[in-house]
């Protein structure tokens, strides 16, 4: 069975139409902080689900992750 990381965050609250603009930037962080770990990432719904990585790299993922302002 693959191990994967769910990223979930709370509900984006906005008056105008640019949530979609700040899920991107959120994505991109996201992305950044897991530079030089070998991934997948996409988005279903209301999170982000990090998959295909080293299984033996899961810990540092999620440590790295939590570090995600967002």
């Amino acid at each position: 069975m693959e191990k994967v990381v769910i990223v979930r965050y709370c509900e984006i609250h906005l008056k105008g139409k640019n949530r979609g603009y700040f899920e991107k930037v959120f994505m991109n962080n996201l992305e950044k902080a897991l530079t030089g770990i070998r991934h997948e990432m996409h988005k279903p719904s209301g999170r982000y689900v990090v998959e295909n990585f080293d299984e033996g790299r899961a810990e540092e993922i999620v440590e790295r992750l939590r570090k995600v302002f967002g």
